[in-house]
């Protein structure tokens, strides 16, 4: 059995999964940006 938490979602906070998941979509921003950033627009 899983602890309430784990089913109660984002109701005490963002969970790991959403952390994560975040995390990584920043991280594919910014590396999608760099390439402009060295060549220029």
């Amino acid at each position: 059995m899983s602890p309430p938490s784990a089913s109660s979602g984002s109701a005490a906070g963002p969970t790991r999964q959403e952390l994560a998941r975040t995390a990584v979509e920043k991280e594919r921003l910014r590396f999608s940006r760099d390439p402009h950033d060295l060549l220029g627009p």
